[in-house]
């Protein structure tokens, strides 16, 4: 393939979501001509120039275009923002497209992708990933009625007009298809995942945390509500109660950062929070210093479908992970992966457990680990769409 075009919102993110999208596009440019990857950037990182040392770190064949987008704290609002910046980008792509030829063209969020099924030369060659149902993320009562079924009306237009889509999972794509009812030409499954070489040289120059007298609980994210931090706290009270000394490690940032700190010192329990830093610092953290990683995350049909990056991160890292028993982490019961009821006692007496048993590091198998590379998913998808270009391949 010569040339793919990717349209998406958090490039330039310290978060999941951003870390996920730049493991991928950088996987994609090992096995393409060229990369043209358009992204929002808010202003203050435009005028600041924060967290702009990717523009480095892009491939040699990889261009990025910038478009300017203020952050908006109202979702309603920030909705119609990215319907207005589907259209400028759509228009981008258009004029790009006279030239490059792209292959394929790959949207995440389909509010950017709204736009783009409105041409048909570009929504024959569009992929857009769906990585959750919005409606599981606005906590907002004003508007959520509205908003949810603006979603759907979207969801259902776009998805049924695009050449496929990329899901994080089976379950997901099941639980997608039925509740938008929706029948999509192709349906990519590709879990977020790592690049293996990362992974380890992380492994080799830095070991595991020595066990010792203080436990340090980890959390590796987005400060977010839906996220359900707010049990953090109380988990470490828990454990102190237990007469550990215990400390929470949150590697990330985010909105709830102060309602945290709050919480904490209410409990009396220690907290640290990094703030945002790079994705081979938040690794490097999470294998020398957590001694167990947890997700005490709400059970949404979101979160019952995808398993997040951290957690395949934190297994290749030989670090324990405590999550919300939700069905779908079942299948890697065995691999480093403890289900807990949410519930900061459950949680607490879970870690106690593995404390006690000196299970402070997990050898998950590598051919579990194996899926999650984002050298092999890519690798698929991409003959895949090869043989859908020279027509031998048949829906």
């Amino acid at each position: 393939m010569k040339s793919v075009c990717a349209i998406l919102p958090c490039f330039f993110s310290p978060f999941g979501d951003g870390v996920n999208e730049r493991n991928f596009l950088f996987t994609i440019a090992n096995y393409v001509e060229n990369v043209y990857v358009i992204t929002l950037i808010g202003l203050r990182q435009l005028i600041f120039r924060k967290k702009l040392s990717i523009f480095s770190q892009r491939c040699e064949n990889m261009k990025i275009i910038v478009i300017p987008f203020p952050f908006v704290p109202f979702e309603l609002l920030r909705c119609f923002m990215l319907f207005f910046c589907s259209l400028i980008t759509s228009l981008i792509v258009i004029l790009l497209d006279f030239s490059k030829k792209f292959d394929f063209i790959y949207v995440r969020d389909v509010r950017i992708a709204f736009a783009f099924t409105l041409w048909k030369n570009l929504k024959n060659k569009l992929i857009v990933k769906i990585p959750a149902f919005l409606e599981d993320e606005y906590y907002n009562k004003f508007g959520k009625k509205f908003y949810e079924i603006m979603i759907i009306s979207i969801d259902r237009k776009v998805l049924n007009n695009v050449f496929g889509l990329i899901v994080h999972s089976k379950e997901f794509a099941r639980s997608l298809i039925l509740k938008r009812q929706i029948k999509p030409k192709f349906i990519f499954i590709i879990p977020p995942g790592v690049i293996k070489n990362k992974i380890e040289r992380i492994r080799k120059f830095y070991s595991r945390k020595i066990h010792s007298e203080e436990m340090v609980v980890g959390f590796l994210g987005l400060l977010e509500k839906w996220q359900g931090i707010e049990i953090l706290p109380e988990i470490i009270a828990e454990l102190n109660r237990m007469n550990y000394n215990a400390k929470l490690l949150v590697i990330g940032d985010g909105p709830e950062k102060l309602t945290l700190i709050k919480k904490c010192k209410e409990l009396n329990v220690k907290v640290e929070i990094t703030g945002p830093v790079s994705h081979e610092k938040a690794l490097y953290l999470l294998r020398k210093y957590v001694d167990f990683l947890v997700l005490p995350r709400f059970i949404s049909i979101t979160s019952s479908n995808i398993i997040p990056i951290k957690v395949i991160e934190a297994l290749a890292l030989n670090v324990p992970v405590i999550v919300t028993d939700i069905p779908i982490y079942k299948r890697l019961i065995g691999n480093g992966v403890f289900l807990s009821k949410r519930d900061a006692r459950e949680f607490a007496k879970i870690i106690s457990d593995l404390f006690n048993r000196k299970i402070v590091s997990v050898c998950a198998k590598e051919s579990l680990l194996n899926e999650y590379y984002y050298e092999s998913n890519v690798r698929r998808l991409l003959k895949i769409l090869a043989m859908r270009k020279s027509k031998t391949y048949s829906t």
